[in-house]
């Protein structure tokens, strides 16, 4: 008797949360783009410009073909993969190994090489050691790493040459200001062929200058104008939230400010709308049982810590997109594709 009576109550707990989660979404309408006629839906969400105006996607039309496309977030509209557009993410070069291991740089507006790097030649690498490329923010260099033959090297593209680093060692990661005039580079320190921590540095480019940064840190990204570095931190076991962690570059201050009660922050969609101000996609927890998962657009004012949530209509959402005037976020979710006003 007992075992039925559980038995029951744990069905009609889910089927609770398959009524609740289907009232959630039945009224949810998905968002469709014109394009030359046909009605598209995004699929899956790229990079994007500096300044988020463009994104690059997938599609698909009413016959399920999919496609490339480059999204204007301020005109609501999709634009063909063409060279031209993608120029418009921001990208001038493209950069490929080929099956000689050679590093090519192509002009992305005309195709014309630019530069070739033999790296069989110069690390002794052969076609099953990973190689990895990253561009800097404005693609002024290229940073090229294996973490298997511990070589890294950068790559001056205007110059056509390498740019030496001024730390020893292998850099293991670089972050880049948005102008190209700084960045951050991590070191891995070893002992007896053991890595057992980081060395972290803000490299001035200008100048060839070091700082190095007291603070082992997951990972560091730059505020738009450059002043500041940050990353965030989960705050302590058992609550909720998170703490952004900000460094002042001229002053050396590190200063902690408190965020969210929500479970976790996307923060592959972190926005800058102004110096003071950052937008981003969270997802807390409101109830166990009836409500597992719930979905918000979030806005901090970083200089009086002041919050602004809005709730998303979303369910299981994994890929956003921020319109250009913040007044509205996309995103996808296991239903399909939307637009949701936050009036950021």
């Amino acid at each position: 008797m007992i075992k039925l009576v559980k038995t029951g109550i744990i069905t009609l707990l889910v089927l609770a949360v398959l009524v609740m989660n289907f009232g959630n979404i039945s009224n949810k309408k998905e968002f469709t783009i014109k394009h030359e006629g046909n009605s598209l839906r995004i699929v899956d969400i790229g990079e994007s410009s500096a300044d988020g105006k463009y994104v690059l996607v997938k599609a698909k039309d009413d016959d399920g073909v999919i496609d490339e496309y480059v999204f204007d977030t301020k005109d609501e509209i999709l634009l063909d993969a063409a060279e031209e557009n993608m120029l418009l993410l921001g990208d001038r070069y493209n950069a490929v190994r080929n099956e000689n291991d050679i590093i090519e740089v192509y002009a992305l507006l005309d195709n014309e090489k630019i530069l070739a790097a033999d790296l069989r030649k110069e690390w002794g690498i052969n076609e099953n050691t990973p190689v990895n490329l990253k561009w800097s923010s404005t693609q002024k260099y290229l940073y090229v790493y294996s973490f298997l033959a511990e070589k890294s090297k950068l790559i001056d593209i205007e110059r056509k040459e390498e740019k030496l680093f001024p730390v020893e060692g292998m850099v293991s990661s670089i972050y880049w200001s948005p102008d190209d005039t700084k960045a951050i580079l991590r070191i891995p320190l070893e002992v007896d062929g053991i890595k057992i921590d980081v060395k972290t540095f803000i490299w001035y480019l200008n100048t060839n200058e070091t700082k190095i940064i007291e603070r082992d840190t997951p990972y560091l990204e730059w505020t738009p104008e450059g002043k500041y570095i940050y990353y965030f931190t989960s705050k302590e076991l058992g609550e909720f939230g998170y703490n952004i962690e900000m460094y002042d570059i001229t002053k050396s201050e590190w200063s902690s400010i408190s965020l969210t009660d929500k479970g976790g922050i996307d923060d592959r969609y972190i926005k800058w709308i102004s110096e003071n101000e950052v937008i981003f996609p969270a997802v807390g927890r409101r109830c166990i049982w009836f409500k597992p998962y719930q979905y918000y657009a979030i806005k901090v004012n970083l200089r009086n810590g002041r919050e602004t949530t809005r709730r998303l209509n979303a369910y299981l959402a994994r890929q956003y997109i921020w319109s250009y005037d913040n007044k509205y976020i996309y995103f996808i979710d296991d239903n399909g594709f939307y637009k949701q006003r936050v009036g950021f």
